[in-house]
């Protein structure tokens, strides 16, 4: 991994909002600076809230589609089981009559 030059980088935070950060720090047993460096890369590498949303909703229509055509199979395949069945016992008689022996039958 290429490591690119780093430069400082000041900002200036409510106490309360560099008090959530020290709690999530605290709790993920890391620094500070680690946790922000961390969460501003995140939010470049994702982008804004509104892009975010867009891929949620893009991801969530493609769900909608999956589960449709889920449905669709499924009912496919529920049209396509009672013929089936049918085949299957239709077969399993035509079996039997023809390995059944009959009296006076030569076999």
């Amino acid at each position: 991994m290429h490591k690119s030059p780093t430069k400082p980088l000041s900002l200036r935070l409510t106490i309360c909002e560099i008090e959530q950060l020290q709690a999530r720090a605290h709790g993920l047993s890391s620094t500070v600076t680690a946790v922000v460096r961390h969460m501003i890369r995140t939010c470049l590498d994702e982008g804004d809230k509104l892009t975010l949303g867009r891929r949620m909703m893009q991801v969530e229509r493609r769900m909608a589609a999956l589960e449709q055509a889920t449905q669709e199979s499924n009912s496919l395949l529920l049209q396509i089981k009672e013929p089936t069945d049918n085949l299957l016992v239709m077969f399993d008689a035509l079996l039997n009559t023809l390995t059944t022996t009959r009296e006076g039958d030569l076999s």
